[in-house]
């Protein structure tokens, strides 16, 4: 409940503006954890609820239990913000005669490897897609995004791009305060975000040997939450094998979004090498750091780095990771120019727009409430 309270990010920012804005009752559930959670809030008079996932039934059961939730409160509006959850929330919302607002934050067809068996016995995308078709209005992250959905919905439903406006604590010229090995001198090559399979993670890890028999004095930072405990592992077992316990740091490390600018204006270059993505909101926190980044060409990733104005795409390839990254960090003129794209996307990235998330938000449930 804290961090919903303080936290700058944009989606908990934007939910905290409509809870003022509205001054109705809100109901937010969170899906996670490891036991089911009820608790209100003192002040803006909102109720919580989390429903737990920590376990292969409690997975199961999550989907039933969001339909329940929906059909007991009977709202008039149903935001959902995930993939799947549009299922149950969409059923709920039909049973009760709610509207149903998608804001679309991830890919519509990415499944981890966990998921795979239940989606084909559920036929979850079968649902999903007739859950994406009778949804109200549609806000998505990207135009990659956008398109995937279009071809679902045919474009029978609303399905509008959304942005990010990014809080004054992601600006250039920030004092690092990622922690590295003492004594150590040197370039920091950073990677932060969730640590599962889709993030491409083991490109760093088998680019790292071919950017260290050039560039010796560099490390690598992988850090963020983990997502995939498996990946993890497999990851950890790789750098060993490698003999990279003293080059690449993987760090399972979860922190307040406020230390996020710190810990990436440490990078002298951010790497994201994901193999799906819908946007990549890290890619945007470092370029608005000043940072320059190289992701890899796919998704929504285009829309927001643009080859050699702010960073360098490549294809999600070890060898080219590598090249990138020596590129970068051997040619001064290029990491100047990189770095002065990234500065002038911190300032559009920071100015807030019509097509801002919380303002999207907004009118959608502003034209539907009224009915």
């Amino acid at each position: 409940m804290k961090e919903f309270e303080t936290s700058l990010h944009p989606e908990y920012a934007a939910i905290r503006n409509l809870v003022r804005t509205f001054r109705s009752n809100f109901v937010l559930v969170g899906i996670g954890g490891r036991r089911y959670q009820r608790f209100g809030h003192p002040t803006l008079g909102l109720s919580f609820y989390n429903v737990a996932t920590s376990n292969t039934v409690l997975s199961l059961l999550c989907y039933p239990a969001l339909l329940a939730l929906v059909v007991a409160l009977r709202p008039q509006v149903v935001v959902t913000m995930g993939m799947f959850v549009q299922i149950p929330a969409q059923l709920g919302a039909d049973m009760v005669g709610a509207h149903h607002i998608s804001a679309v934050i991830g890919e519509p067809f990415y499944l981890s490897r966990q998921m795979r068996p239940l989606c084909k016995i559920a036929k979850l995308h079968f649902l999903l897609n007739i859950a994406l078709k009778r949804a109200r209005s549609i806000l998505a992250i990207s135009e990659r995004v956008r398109q995937d959905i279009a071809k679902i919905t045919r474009n029978t439903v609303d399905v509008c791009v959304y942005h990010y406006t990014l809080p004054d604590i992601f600006r250039p010229g920030l004092q690092g305060t990622l922690k590295v090995p003492k004594g150590f001198h040197g370039r920091v090559v950073l990677t932060s975000c969730q640590i599962s399979r889709r993030k491409g993670l083991e490109l760093i890890v088998l680019a790292a040997p071919l950017v260290l028999r050039k560039i010796p004095k560099v490390i690598f930072v992988i850090r963020g939450p983990i997502g995939d405990a498996k990946y993890f592992h497999e990851l950890s077992a790789m750098i060993r094998r490698e003999g990279l316990g003293k080059q690449v740091m993987l760090m399972n490390e979860m922190r307040a979004y406020e230390d996020l600018p710190g810990i990436l204006s440490s990078a002298d270059v951010f790497v994201h090498p994901s193999r799906d993505e819908s946007l990549g909101l890290s890619l945007a926190e470092a370029l608005a750091c000043g940072v320059p980044v190289i992701a890899t060409r796919v998704g929504g990733i285009p829309e927001l780095v643009k080859h050699m104005v702010n960073g360098l795409l490549v294809e999600p390839d070890p060898v080219l990771v590598s090249d990138a990254i020596v590129r970068i960090l051997s040619n001064t003129g290029l990491r100047d120019h990189l770095r002065k794209g990234a500065r002038e996307f911190s300032e559009q990235v920071r100015q807030p727009k019509d097509s801002d998330f919380g303002r999207m938000l907004e009118m959608r449930i502003r034209e539907v409430a009224v009915q």
